[in-house]
């Protein structure tokens, strides 16, 4: 790969570049969906990327994605990106939650299993009692 070209992202894992793709596969999807907007200078986002990738190995049912801000930057400046790492977490089109920062794979398994849960119509009490 050249600097111009970007690496393939980790399996499990779709990169978007344009607005017409990110309201494609985020915001028309059927399913939850986790977007980790990066940039490559971006030191916490490294520390992130592995992270992300072995949610996506761990959540198939789950769509992962990746907006690069430098070479995305209209979706970036659409969606109000002002902090890197931010991750998005969808669901029927609407933004649920958003986490600014680098997290622990145990806070984002979190989220991610909320967001599920929120997908199949379970509600608090439902979660609480494990049905």
């Amino acid at each position: 790969m050249t600097a111009d070209t970007p690496e393939a992202p980790p399996a499990g894992i779709t990169e978007v570049w344009t607005k017409d793709e990110f309201l494609e596969t985020v915001l028309e999807a059927e399913m939850p969906v986790v977007v980790d907007f990066w940039a490559a200078w971006c030191g916490p986002c490294g520390r992130l990327a592995p992270i992300f990738a072995a949610l996506a190995e761990a959540h198939p049912e789950v769509r992962f994605v990746k907006v690069d801000t430098d070479r995305a930057r209209a979706i970036a400046e659409a969606v109000g990106i002002k902090s890197l790492p931010t991750i998005g977490f969808y669901l029927n089109g609407r933004l649920e939650d958003v986490f600014v920062g680098v997290r622990t794979r145990k806070q984002l398994e979190k989220r991610i299993v909320s967001l599920q849960d929120k997908a199949a119509g379970k509600g608090f009490f439902q979660r609480l009692l494990g049905r």
